[in-house]
């Protein structure tokens, strides 16, 4: 096995490429549940109809989660065709979005665009630890999973921004007068994905000449030593096989249960927001405004949060104490939202926010993260993302329709209790388990075994035992 690792600047670049494609894809998720009442008077549809373009986003990614898997296990060295999957797919459905928006028909088209985002949501899933594993060295697995999360934060802020900026908030005569702002957003994303997308073709490799850490050298070398022998129905028991060791074991079936509940809250944040009413007689423009500051509040804690939690990850490579401050806050989090909505604090109501989404951005990043170390050698860096894609859309395909079902017939308070008796469970889980980081032992021992064989072959000849 070469001993030599090296790190390129290029790497930066695929971070950008791939925070792009999230940013975008994310944006597209969000965008109706941000603004979903104004939409949902736009088109004449009741709120659970645009609910269900969310859900068509989750059916998606969980419709095409085999074939994205066994096209994984039949291409593990190709890292650009899952870019140009997703950025295509973005780019797609942005164009059948701006084209409904544009002409105010064809609603179900929407529905369609949706499933393709789930897609390529889905395909993004599996490129953040592929593209870890490939790029980045072993103490930088944690920032790029971070990062990746950043994305996903930035993308729900503009999703919420944007579209509540560009449009009246009066009336929904103003919002069609005003749509055509929003349709220029799509455009942008069309644009600037589609140049993404040549940008990665002409200038990005499909991995590094040299690989940037000892694991992802051994995953190269096995792979090349046995992609002679690949078959479709080799690729398939593979798959199952890797699938079966996510499942089985405890400590993989616990965080990607947490991943994928974490996920769904994160969902259900902008699909239904609390706002809290001072005298009842609030406008349309004024809820709409406080409702954007809650969700502004709840994206910037994430955004910020899954940055530094990857950072922190990358230093301290363990799973406690962490583990157990990210999940007990996330719960008291959610239940200072209580507080803050019985009491009506609405200023401490948005620091509230922020706290609850900066922890659900911490748990997303660091279990997933926890989960690529604790499968290492055993489930491939694709099947990690394709699996937590499937436990996300899921749990994201149950949980909001429940969640919307208890808003609507008892009330945003209940709506807040029942959302933090959800958050309690991660936070049981990640308190119950402490999983071994198997891939950075594993980094450590080839190291260490480098360093031995360097100084057994060094100048004076002395070997050392």
């Amino acid at each position: 096995m070469p001993s030599e690792i090296k790190l390129y600047p290029i790497r930066w670049l695929v971070t950008v490429i791939l925070s792009v494609t999230g940013c975008a894809n994310i944006f597209q998720w969000i965008f109706m549940a941000a603004v979903n009442q104004l939409i949902a008077d736009y088109f004449k549809v009741s709120l659970q109809v645009v609910d269900w373009i969310m859900l068509c986003q989750a059916l998606g990614g969980l419709l095409m989660a085999l074939p994205i898997g066994l096209l994984c296990i039949a291409k593990p060295l190709h890292t650009k065709i899952f870019f140009k999957s997703a950025l295509l797919h973005i780019v797609v459905s942005s164009l059948g979005v701006l084209l409904v928006l544009h002409t105010g028909k064809g609603f179900p088209l929407l529905m369609i665009s949706g499933l393709l985002t789930g897609v390529a949501n889905t395909v993004y899933f599996v490129l953040i630890p592929l593209v870890g594993t490939v790029w980045f060295g072993e103490r930088e697995q944690g920032t790029i999973y971070g990062i990746g999360w950043f994305a996903v934060s930035a993308g729900g802020l503009l999703a919420t921004v944007l579209p509540t900026l560009l449009l009246h908030l009066s009336s929904p005569d103003e919002v069609a007068h005003d749509i055509h702002k929003v349709v220029y957003v799509f455009v942008f994303i069309c644009v600037f994905s589609f140049i993404s997308l040549l940008g990665l073709c002409v200038l990005i490799p499909n991995m590094p000449a040299i690989p940037p850490s000892r694991v992802e050298a051994m995953r190269v070398q096995a792979i090349s030593s046995s992609i002679h022998e690949l078959t479709m129905k080799k690729a398939i028991r593979d798959f199952i096989i890797e699938l079966k060791v996510l499942i089985t074991e405890v400590n993989n079936m616990i965080l990607s249960l947490i991943f994928a509940i974490a996920q769904a809250l994160f969902s259900v944040q902008y699909m239904m927001t609390p706002i809290i009413s001072t005298d009842g007689d609030e406008s349309i423009a004024t809820l709409a405004s406080m409702k954007l500051r809650i969700l502004i509040s709840f994206s910037v804690g994430g955004l910020v949060a899954a940055v530094a939690t990857g950072i922190a990850v990358d230093k301290f490579k363990q799973y406690n104490p962490m583990a157990r401050f990210i999940g007990v806050a996330l719960f008291l989090s959610s239940i200072l939202m209580i507080l803050c909505f019985y009491f009506k604090l609405q200023i401490v109501m948005y620091f509230a926010y922020f706290f609850y989404g900066a922890f659900i951005g911490s748990i997303t990043a660091f279990v997933a993260e926890i989960l690529k170390q604790t499968v290492h050698l055993k489930v491939s860096e694709s099947t990690q993302g394709i699996w937590l894609a499937i436990g996300m859309s899921v749990f994201t395909f149950i949980i909001p329709p429940v969640v919307r079902l208890v808003y609507s017939k008892y009330g945003p308070l209940y709506f807040l209790i029942l959302n933090s008796s959800l958050a309690l469970i991660p936070c049981i889980m990640a308190c119950s388990i402490n999983p071994k980081l198997q891939r950075f032992l594993t980094e450590t021992v080839r190291l260490m075994d480098g360093a031995a064989d360097i100084e057994r072959n060094s100048p004076d000849g002395r070997e050392q035992s």
